[in-house]
């Protein structure tokens, strides 16, 4: 029996209504079904939909979600705070949703403090590319990472928050940085000896290797956090495990044999295009899926 737990981002449902706080309701609906362990997913900040972006009631919303994941008895294993745009869907370093952009710059710090307000351990990062020097250069974007996310790191690693980089998948028939396991250790080597590891991402894993296995186990020990889900290798579809090509008995026995600690979490669109009847049903089989993985 594995130690893995059986998770899920908070936006399984893909539910949003102006005005209501939506991670609770999630967290709520999430743990009728039986998930204990979650990923706080703010992603819809960059895109300024959600409560968390609002300036006078961000704090007692982030107080509520601590509230009731006590009250729930549930756990936040990590997080997906916001994160920017590929190359080659953007203008500039300082277009909206990217690394410059001072309203992402905000919302990546407003994400990162609800994170360590709520004791969560790991922040999962997308690396960073630069846009002219950068692109193909390997040391350059390293430098990149370091300089964008270092002064995020000093501030909230003190408060608790590691870093966890999250392997990337080419877009749009261009490379990224940060898709090889050695991209992601030269990002942790510049961090030196700090709290920063890696998240796997098997759909990710799956469009660029294949089935991902070698890469996993090259990543080895630095896997700290984890994106489940299932395509079939050319487009992130983020189906339910054994809805597409992935050979899941591999992939659950590498990640036994590399030793890793953590939660088996979901990022799933399974329910995105789902009327809302149908939503809780499909969440409650995907949730049988991950008790069977774990158990493998």
């Amino acid at each position: 029996m594995s130690n893995m737990r059986p998770g899920t981002m908070t936006n399984l449902f893909y539910t949003y209504k102006p005005g209501e706080e939506n991670v609770v309701e999630s967290m709520r609906r999430l743990r009728e079904i039986g998930y204990e362990t979650l990923d706080l997913c703010m992603c819809p900040m960059q895109r300024n939909k959600f409560e968390l972006c609002e300036d006078e009631n961000w704090e007692r919303f982030t107080d509520n979600i601590g509230n009731e994941a006590a009250k729930l008895g549930v756990t936040f294993a990590q997080c997906h705070p916001v994160y920017a745009k590929p190359l080659c869907r953007r203008k500039s370093a300082e277009d909206d949703g990217c690394e410059k952009n001072e309203f992402f710059l905000k919302m990546l710090d407003r994400s990162l403090d609800v994170a360590s307000r709520l004791g969560i351990p790991w922040a999962v990062m997308h690396p960073l590319e630069e846009a002219i020097e950068g692109e193909y250069n390997l040391e350059f974007n390293t430098k990149y990472n370091l300089e964008i996310y270092g002064p995020f790191y000093e501030k909230y690693a003190s408060r608790g928050l590691g870093f966890a980089f999250e392997n990337m998948a080419d877009v749009d028939g261009r490379r990224r940085f940060g898709v090889t396991p050695d991209e992601l250790k030269m990002i942790l080597s510049a961090f030196g000896d700090r709290k920063v590891g890696i998240c796997w991402d098997t759909g990710h894993a799956n469009r660029i290797f294949g089935d991902g296995v070698t890469a996993l186990r090259r990543c080895g020990k630095d896997v700290v956090c984890t994106h489940i889900d299932d395509n079939i290798g050319a487009t992130d579809l983020h189906q339910i495990p054994f809805m597409g090509t992935i050979p899941w008995a591999k992939v659950m026995q590498t990640l036994k044999d590399i030793e890793y600690k953590g939660a088996f979490i979901y990022e799933l669109s399974t329910c995105k295009n789902l009327p809302a009847e149908l939503k809780a049903p499909a969440s409650e089989y995907a949730y049988k899926v991950a008790e069977y993985l774990v158990s493998l």
